[in-house]
């Protein structure tokens, strides 16, 4: 355990702590309440001698009903509760001049205890309960949550509350020996390299440090806020994995890694320094930790982000040259149109020769204008999907721009690694990094209706090709076939789960919880349950036949007893007599009257 000091966290305000152990305030439903003693109790009461001590001991027990605290007090403290108790219990006597003697105080709440079955604070309880508090610290290090668990552990046993400097000593002493662990583990696991990174985030070269800027959340989806989290991801990357590796060798839970990287942003830059190495560099690893999941994140929002904004984009485009071709051909048409006509000419007779006709033709539109048309006709191909990827070739840079760099940063996994996709994406990502362009290409990753747009001529269009790839890599994350482990939002859920090797001592994890029904039998709490619930009927059922239920109504209609809730007829309403001289109009006729007495319309 921790060196003793006398150095004790804070943890309660002067209010909390007056709250918690000051004599509580009673109104008369409370000092009934507290107050109330059974024949049993107030016989115990009556074998003290003196009134004085009577009275105390009736005192002790309601403040104790209270609040689970001993109380102190004088009798001139507490001149109200201590006239209601004389009225009650032994009216006509007088207030005793002066308290019970030390001794008899002592004995007094000796008894109370032993009464109640409550213990006080012993030294092999508080070995006992510094124990408990130093595995709770390894859950979650805040001074106030291991209070909370302390003042349970307390009710737990049917312990008193001793005094707060006490418990405030054991969070403290227990806090104290969980940093000297972690410590003395980072101090043996971090490398001189990660210990240099970390001193390196506090340091500043101009007017902001680097951990400063890796606070700066992105604001949006912009170009430069997004490389700026690229920026950032680049610079946890090789210190992420140790971090992780520390995490784990030093165990500390998800809710004390939440704490620990809260205190890197509630302390300044400054205050930080001010830290041991070991103490500082805890918090900026539980930072990092959150940091590069929270920039994966945000990278993979902003990767669907723009997929969605270029796919969407590519579909106008799309829509806008099919509407375009439509009207070039529309307008192409216009010089035909006489032509058609002839076919519908009643002045032409059938046996008409052609050679008449198509001289005919020739006045109104010449033989090159119609070759012309027809060659546009034929040329002509309304394909909307492939306008669509058009976009892709007039756009490839912007595209490119948007989401590469975002990819490259996606550390990816895939439920199914021996997919031809998979592959392809994990060779396109190497090539990308390598050489900034995609050289291999499985053709198997592409669909049998996308072929046509993607391969021309058994050559695979590669600046579409990538586009296929960001896009369809999209779609699987939105669909979970596709995960990001370091991630918040989108990794597996046997990631956050407890492994099967850890789950084996899962009687030991559940003993921890200090709730006895977590390791209760299924079936045992089933049946103690169904008692309870058959108690519950029963009771009812017996206020329902003896009448004592008032919202039930019993009936007995040839032999069957049934029962019916009661509905309480609605009674009218009792208007004014005077109403009822009037005639009902409508409001429009009402203001058709009013207005015709004061015009009062004519001020709208």
């Amino acid at each position: 355990m921790a060196k003793r000091n006398d150095k004790r966290r804070y943890i309660l305000s002067q209010s909390e702590i007056n709250e918690l152990y000051c004599l509580p305030r009673l109104n008369n439903v409370q000092r009934e309440q507290c107050f109330s003693l059974t024949d049993e109790e107030l016989s115990a009461v009556n074998q003290q001698f003196l009134l004085g001590s009577k009275l105390y001991f009736i005192l002790l027990l309601g403040y104790f009903r209270e609040k689970p605290v001993i109380a102190q007090f004088h009798f001139g403290e507490v001149k109200e509760d201590l006239k209601y108790v004389i009225d009650r219990y032994y009216p006509g006597q007088r207030l005793p001049r002066k308290d019970p003697s030390q001794s008899q105080v002592y004995y007094l709440r000796k008894k109370l205890l032993d009464r109640l079955h409550y213990r006080n604070l012993d030294g092999k309880l508080k070995i006992n309960l510094e124990n408990y508090l130093a595995d709770v610290a390894t859950i979650c290090a805040e001074p106030r949550y291991l209070f909370d668990e302390c003042l349970a552990f307390l009710a737990r046993e049917r312990i008193a509350l001793p005094r707060y400097s006490v418990i405030q000593k054991l969070v403290s002493l227990v806090l104290t020996a969980e940093y000297q662990r972690i410590e003395a583990i980072l101090t043996n696991c971090l490398r001189e390299k990660t210990k240099r990174h970390l001193a390196d985030l506090l340091s500043s070269s101009d007017s902001i440090t680097r951990l400063g800027r890796l606070k700066r959340p992105a604001k949006d989806f912009s170009i430069g806020e997004i490389n700026r989290e690229i920026e950032s991801h680049k610079e946890l990357k090789n210190t992420y994995p140790e971090a992780k590796v520390a995490i784990k060798k030093l165990g500390l839970s998800p809710r004390n890694l939440e704490y620990y990287c809260g205190l890197v942003n509630y302390y300044s830059v400054t205050k930080l320094r001010r830290f041991s190495p070991e103490k500082s560099g805890l918090y900026l690893l539980c930072y990092i930790y959150f940091r590069y999941q929270k920039i994966n994140d945000n990278l993979i929002a902003a990767f669907g982000y723009w997929t969605r904004k270029h796919k969407e984009a590519a579909k106008n485009h799309g829509k806008n040259c099919a509407l375009a071709d439509v009207d070039l051909l529309m307008d192409n048409l216009k010089p035909a149109l006489p032509l058609l006509q002839m076919y519908i000419d009643n002045k032409i007779l059938d046996d008409t020769q052609f050679g008449t006709i198509r001289r005919k033709g020739f006045m109104n539109i010449s033989k090159p204008l119609i070759n012309d048309l027809c060659h546009h006709i034929e040329q002509s191909d309304l394909d909307k999907a492939e306008y669509r990827w058009t976009y892709c070739d007039k756009n490839i840079a912007k595209i490119r721009n948007n989401l590469r760099d975002v990819f490259l940063c996606l550390d990816l996994d895939f439920s199914d690694t021996e997919n031809a996709f998979a592959k392809q994406i994990e060779l396109a990502h190497v090539e990308l990094s390598s050489f900034r362009k995609i050289q291999s290409v499985d053709k198997r990753a592409i669909p049998k209706k996308l072929k046509p747009y993607l391969i021309k001529q058994d050559i695979v269009d590669i600046n579409r090709y990538e586009w296929y790839l960001y896009q369809r890599l999209n779609q699987s994350i939105i669909n979970g076939e596709v995960y990001v482990t370091e991630s918040e939002k989108h990794k597996r859920l046997e990631d956050d789960l407890i492994s099967e090797k850890d789950w084996k001592n899962s009687a030991k994890w559940i003993k921890m919880t200090g709730l006895p029904k977590l390791s209760q039998p299924i079936d045992s709490m089933l049946r103690e349950l169904e008692s309870q619930f058959q108690l519950h009927i029963d009771t009812a059922c017996h206020g329902i036949t003896q009448g004592d239920n008032r919202f039930v109504v019993m009936e007995d209609k040839a032999g069957v007893l049934k029962w019916s809730v009661p509905v309480k007829k609605s009674r009218d309403s009792i208007n004014n007599p005077f109403f009822d001289q009037l005639p009902l109009t409508s409001v429009i006729s009402v203001m058709a009257y009013v207005d015709g007495r004061c015009n009062f319309t004519n001020s709208f």
